[in-house]
């Protein structure tokens, strides 16, 4: 169960672009970039605390294993560079991550510009968050010392090869014109609330991926493994969310959500990672936008995985699938709410 769970966070490594600024040129409707410490300086210090503090049991070698050897190297790394942190910056490092995850550090650094300096991303942490100073100081001393100490030297490493992925990921997005907000809203049947542009972000980290909104631009981190075969997958996933919510806040699918209480599967999964990230309503959503992810991958890409990465996501996948889902004669809300039903 829990290489089944874990895996479903799998992101993996990118690096820098050299491109500055968040904005999209205009005739452009998806751009992929590199490394971006504004994302990634976080991301990996938030890998060590949680390989090594938080869910060791979970966040362990054979989760790392199944991605390829440049994750279980990095796997390796995150080890190694915990143990050789002094200890007064392990502290620090556990006290930064002790009540917030990394989303909520980018979802603050995330409009910066591309070749934000560490200060910048300090202050702009420390700006966006209500922190005490003590925490404000870990925050500067911390990021200022990993990325000297450790990322700066991880990022470089990795730069010829992402940077070689980037260049692929765009000629493919060019090549083919690609509209993956057109796409999503005729197979899901539920519009996006703003006309985006999609911004795809390599990360270093192997395992986890995030999405944010930025004025008019809806971003996700994709995996470092990622190539034009494989480039949607991520993006489906975190893109979908919005789609999702929707309707997740409603009466009917609350109702759902509390008779799925007593669903001793989907609790097992919760109370092995979801509580880490989610509330039960988030967690309920979460296995459904994954198995849509999954569906829109198969529709997009003609070719499925048959690995269940959350308790329901690939059921759902295959059950829309069955279903032959078509959103003009049922709603998303509607079969998602009578996918869980059958699991009641």
């Amino acid at each position: 169960m829990k290489k089944i769970l874990i895996t479903a966070l799998i992101a993996i490594s990118c690096i820098f672009s050299g491109c500055q600024s968040t904005s999209i040129e205009e005739n452009k409707n998806i751009e992929v970039r590199g490394i971006t410490p504004k994302i990634s300086l976080i991301t990996t210090a938030y890998d060590i605390y949680r390989i090594n503090v938080l869910l060791p049991g979970v966040f362990n070698e054979e989760l790392y294993e199944k991605p390829g050897k440049d994750s279980l190297d990095y796997y390796s790394w995150a080890g190694k560079t915990y143990t050789s942190m002094n200890n007064d910056m392990k502290i620090k490092l556990r006290n930064i991550f002790k009540d917030y995850g990394d989303w909520t550090y980018i979802d603050k650094t995330i409009a910066l510009e591309d070749d934000a300096s560490v200060e910048d991303i300090t202050n702009a942490i420390n700006e966006g968050l209500s922190l005490d100073e003590s925490m404000k100081s870990d925050v500067e001393l911390f990021f200022n010392y990993f990325y000297n100490e450790y990322f700066k030297d991880l990022m470089y490493k990795n730069k010829s090869k992402i940077n070689k992925s980037v260049k692929e990921a765009n000629k493919f997005i060019e090549k083919n014109d690609i509209d993956i907000f057109s796409f999503m809203e005729k197979s899901s049947g539920i519009k996006f609330k703003k006309d985006y542009k999609a911004l795809f972000y390599y990360d270093i980290s192997p395992i986890g991926a995030m999405g944010f909104d930025v004025d008019n631009y809806k971003i996700s981190t994709i995996q470092p493994n990622t190539d034009s075969k494989t480039l949607l997958q991520t993006p489906f996933h975190e893109y979908s969310h919005e789609l999702f919510r929707s309707f997740t806040s409603s009466k009917e699918f609350s109702d759902i959500n509390n008779e799925l209480l007593k669903n001793e599967e989907l609790a097992e999964g919760y109370d092995l990672l979801g509580k880490t990230a989610y509330d039960w309503t988030g967690w309920c959503e979460e296995n459904l936008v994954n198995g849509f992810a999954e569906y829109l991958s198969y529709k997009f890409y003609g070719k499925k995985s048959n690995d269940s990465l959350y308790t329901y996501d690939l059921e759902f996948c295959n059950y829309l699938i069955e279903k032959d889902f078509n959103p003009e004669k049922t709603s998303l809300k509607d079969i998602s709410i009578e996918f869980y039903k059958s699991k009641m």
